[in-house]
C-alpha cells in the first residue's frame, strides 16, 4: 500500500530510509535474514523478538530496535540520516571555525583567516579536519600554528578571529569549515 519513506536532504544530497518489509507479530529469524541481506535495521513496535531471532541478530550483526512511539523511531532515523549527510569528526568535537580569507605570506606559506563559530579551536593535543561543502573532507591532521593577531596562542574561543596554518596542507579555500576534535570515536 504505497511507498513508505523518510527523506532528509541538504544542498548536495538526499538520503532516504526505505521500508524493506513490514508485518505483524514478533521478530523472527526470517526477518533477521532479510535484514542482513538488505543491510537494514529491524524495528519492532510494541512487540518483541523470538529468542532464537535475537541470538541470530547478535551473531549476524543486525541491529534491533524496539519502539512504542513512532515519533521516537522517526527522530532516531532522521538523526542517523543527518549524520550520514554530515558525518561527525572521528573524536569529540571541540569547535568549528569558518575560513573567511586566505593570506599568502611568502616563505611562511598560506594562513587561513578564520572566525570561530562554535566551541573553541586549540592546537595542543587536538586534530583538525577541513570540510569543503558539508561532507567533503579535504584535510585531516594537525595545525602547525594558531595565532590571534601576531601572537601564537594555545586556544581561540567562539566569536574570535584567528589565523591558522595546517601541517602539510595549503589547499584551503574561503568558506571551508575547520573542525577541531580530540581523541577518536572510541573515547
Amino acid at each position: 500500500p504505497g511507498e513508505r519513506q523518510l527523506v532528509v536532504e541538504d544542498d548536495e544530497a538526499v538520503c532516504r530510509v526505505l521500508v524493506v518489509q513490514s508485518g505483524v507479530g514478533e521478530i523472527t529469524k526470517a526477518d533477521v535474514a532479510i535484514a542482513k541481506v538488505a543491510g537494514a535495521k529491524l524495528v519492532s513496535f510494541n512487540a518483541g523478538a523470538a529468542f532464537d531471532a535475537m541470538e541470530e541478530a547478535r551473531m549476524q550483526g543486525v541491529e534491533l530496535g524496539y519502539y512504542s512511539i513512532v515519533y521516537d523511531l522517526l527522530d532516531e532515523m532522521e538523526a542517523t540520516l543527518r549524520r550520514t549527510l554530515a558525518p561527525p569528526p572521528p573524536g569529540r568535537l571541540l569547535g568549528r571555525a569558518t575560513i573567511k580569507q586566505i593570506f599568502k605570506l611568502g616563505r611562511i606559506g598560506k594562513i587561513a583567516g578564520c572566525e570561530v563559530t562554535e566551541g573553541s579551536i586549540r592546537i595542543a593535543g587536538a586534530q583538525v579536519r577541513v570540510l569543503r561543502g558539508k561532507r567533503n573532507v579535504v584535510f585531516q591532521g594537525e595545525l602547525s600554528s594558531l595565532k590571534v593577531v601576531k601572537d601564537n596562542v594555545e586556544e581561540v574561543p567562539e566569536g574570535s578571529d584567528c589565523g591558522m596554518s595546517f601541517e602539510d596542507f595549503e589547499d584551503m579555500a574561503e568558506g571551508d569549515v575547520v573542525e577541531c576534535f580530540v581523541g577518536d570515536s572510541s573515547d
